[in-house]
């Protein structure tokens, strides 16, 4: 996804999101309530919610607390248009945003290409993730890049 060049870089320090938490806590929440409304064997239903519950948890480490080290702490929109990742292991890693980001006034899903080796990577954030100026500059930058 191509964008035009801007005069600085903007930078997104990623920080812990109640949003994101409670919209968590929801769907983990409600899956259990599927699981014990199953008509299965007890111990399959046990299994079930188990693996609910380490669902929960990886995302709350990983996309809450970001306490892994492949997670992204920060992110940075260069001048040209790409993208720099920081992990909390210290590494950095080329990206592209690809097209199919998502973004509404309240939630923002972007899409990473990495550059350097094959993957990609996706970065969930909801308005109380960044700071409010930093959250209207991404926004105007990313209407911006699809125009």
């Amino acid at each position: 996804m191509s964008s035009p060049p801007f005069a600085a870089p903007l930078s997104l320090e990623l920080s812990s999101s109640r949003r994101l938490l409670l919209f968590l806590a929801i769907t983990h929440f409600l899956a259990l309530l599927f699981t014990a409304w199953l008509s299965v064997l007890w111990w399959l239903r046990l299994l079930l919610s188990c693996l609910v519950l380490v669902s929960f948890l990886f995302y709350f480490f990983r996309d809450v607390r970001r306490q892994f080290d492949f997670c992204i702490v920060r992110a940075t929109w260069q001048c040209d248009g790409s993208w720099l990742l920081d992990l909390r292991d210290g590494r950095a890693l080329a990206a592209e945003l690809v097209a199919d980001t998502f973004f509404t006034r309240s939630i923002i899903i972007l899409n990473f290409k990495l550059t350097d080796t094959r993957g990609a990577r996706s970065i969930f954030l909801f308005s109380d993730s960044l700071s409010a100026e930093t959250w209207r500059r991404l926004c105007v930058r990313l209407k911006t890049g699809r125009e």
